[in-house]
């Protein structure tokens, strides 16, 4: 009696569903798994549609700002009484390019009394060719990402902290001069001298010219009284031979 009342349910579970899907105007699986899968197709698209939209309202709806008003003066009406009047002071890059920007070192310029400035941003590498007016300069490239990335945190120059130059923009503190004429040169050109000596920068020149002079000491250094005076000959050697293998 058991197998005979279930294959009446069976039966009655597959009548009921063929009856609902003549209803709805679909053709019936009829027991057939494939037919019944390919009916469930567009409904189970149809929920998963409605389920992205929803999520997405949802995602939507909790980044939409509560208030859309926009504010135009985060820091106030005043800037300057907020955030200082502030300059970068370090190192500029464009590309391979990196120049040192150090504007307290022409604060005159900028209206204010010139000061003893900060020392200069050195260079990795500097040199001038002999067949050059220029020179060959590299900076280090970590140092001027980091002040870039620092900034205004540091490598910052507050304008603030500097005495306006009212009545005389060439004015400059007691102590600027004295500084200015140790550190470099209080005329473009020494007329006296002008074409008679190369630029002092030029180290091949002066290297040269020395070497002209030491050469006849060197030549007799086998010669010589004593071994402190051979010696002395040796170190020049040195150096010579440590610029000429630079030079190449």
């Amino acid at each position: 009696m058991i197998p005979v009342v279930l294959h009446l349910r069976s039966t009655h579970n597959s009548a009921r569903r063929e009856a609902k899907g003549s209803q709805s105007g679909r053709p019936t699986s009829m027991g057939d798994p494939a037919a019944a899968k390919a009916g469930q197709a567009p409904a189970a698209a149809a929920k998963g549609v409605k389920a992205r939209r929803d999520k997405t309202a949802s995602v939507v709806a909790r980044k939409k700002p509560a208030n859309r008003k926009v504010t135009w003066l985060p820091y106030g009406p005043d800037l300057a009484l907020t955030v200082p009047r502030t300059t970068l002071c370090g190192w500029l890059r464009y590309r391979d390019i990196i120049e040192p920007y150090m504007p307290d070192r022409v604060l005159r310029q900028l209206g204010y009394m010139q000061v003893i400035p900060s020392p200069i941003l050195r260079p990795e590498f500097a040199y001038r060719p002999f067949d050059s007016i220029g020179y060959e300069v590299v900076f280090p490239v970590a140092s001027t990402e980091s002040a870039w990335h620092m900034f205004p945190r540091g490598f910052r120059l507050v304008l603030s902290e500097f005495q306006r130059a009212e009545l005389d923009p060439s004015t400059y503190s007691s102590g600027y001069l004295p500084w200015l004429c140790r550190n470099s040169h209080r005329h473009v050109a020494n007329m006296d001298h002008a074409g008679v000596f190369s630029d002092r920068t030029n180290a091949p020149y002066w290297m040269e010219r020395c070497i002209r002079v030491v050469q006849p000491w060197m030549d007799a250094r086998d010669i010589m009284p004593t071994e402190e005076t051979r010696a002395a000959v040796d170190d020049v050697e040195k150096i010579i031979s440590d610029w000429n293998l630079f030079a190449k």
